[in-house]
């Protein structure tokens, strides 16, 4: 009696776990969003020339980044927003350009402090107007004391 039951219910069991079972659809991936493309230029460069530090002993030399922003169109962009970073053997320091005036220019202050060695400094800048944007430029300059 006891193996009668126990049969009975495995059997319902299987058959309630093989009715239980479904097949699950593959959830959907959503598709990726259209990446909108920049649409601002700039255009970076570094006061030249670097000054050695080694004339400014134990002082901060102050080394000023420029930027252009134009847009597609190559009309200048007047109150665009840049940001930046540069990268040293020092570290890493933002740095942060007024909007730019009516002719599209930027100018911004990089401290660089004494050195005894040549140090290579990498500035990353990329500007920002309302919904456009621009790739990010790149430029290195060294430092030798």
């Amino acid at each position: 009696m006891k193996l009668r039951w126990r049969s009975a219910i495995l059997l319902l069991y299987t058959v309630s776990l093989t009715a239980c079972q479904t097949t699950l659809a593959p959830t959907p991936t959503p598709a990726p969003a259209p990446m909108i493309p920049p649409t601002l230029n700039i255009s970076l460069w570094i006061d030249y020339p670097v000054v050695s530090i080694a004339l400014f002993t134990a002082k901060k030399y102050t080394q000023y980044a420029n930027v252009i922003v134009s847009d597609a169109n190559g009309k200048f962009v007047a109150g665009a927003t840049v940001r930046g970073q540069c990268v040293s053997t020092k570290g890493m320091i933002a740095v942060i350009f007024p909007v730019t005036d009516a002719n599209g220019q930027a100018r911004a202050p990089i401290d660089i402090t004494s050195m005894t060695l040549t140090s290579t400094h990498t500035l990353s800048v990329t500007a920002l107007h309302n919904a456009d944007w621009s790739i990010t430029a790149i430029t290195s300059f060294d430092v030798i004391p």
